[in-house]
């Protein structure tokens, strides 16, 4: 009994790490739920030599964990859609009353400035991507001989 428990919870954490480590790759996304279920069950009966009876036990909590954060991927975008949407509906009320106050030019001038800081916003983003990236090897910064002493 104690080694069925200990099994048990192996897979459990197993198939949780399996499930949450790695990122979805493009052909899982095509796959229902029940057919993640059954290949992530086939792996672990290929490494863990499951019987018959703990197969379908890992299949049954492997489909119910697959099934439980597709729900949590679904609210989350919907939710970060609702987020943005509400977020591009105050904008544009403040936009409104901003072009009420202001005269023509000084609405244009203050169009050209939100633009430019967009467009700086855009381009820090693509630097912290390209830093984030792994690049070719060559390391930052001066070489170690030209560094000048502490």
């Amino acid at each position: 009994m104690k080694k069925m428990i200990l099994l048990a919870s192996f897979s459990i954490f197993s198939l949780a790490s399996l499930l949450i480590a790695q990122p979805i790759p493009h052909d899982q996304a095509d796959k229902t739920p029940e057919e993640k279920a059954m290949e992530k069950t086939e792996k672990l009966t290929t490494k863990l030599g499951l019987d018959d009876q703990q197969k379908e036990q890992v299949y049954n909590l492997a489909l119910e964990s697959i099934q439980e954060m597709d729900a949590y991927r679904e609210a989350l975008r919907k939710s970060r859609e609702k987020f943005q949407a509400q977020r591009k509906e105050l904008l544009d009320r403040q936009q409104d009353k901003l072009k009420n106050i202001l005269n023509d030019e000084q609405f244009h001038q203050f169009e050209l400035a939100r633009e430019r800081r967009i467009g700086r916003m855009q381009a820090r983003r693509q630097m912290q991507r390209q830093e984030r990236m792994p690049g070719p090897g060559i390391p930052k910064g001066p070489p170690p001989e030209e560094m000048p002493p502490r």
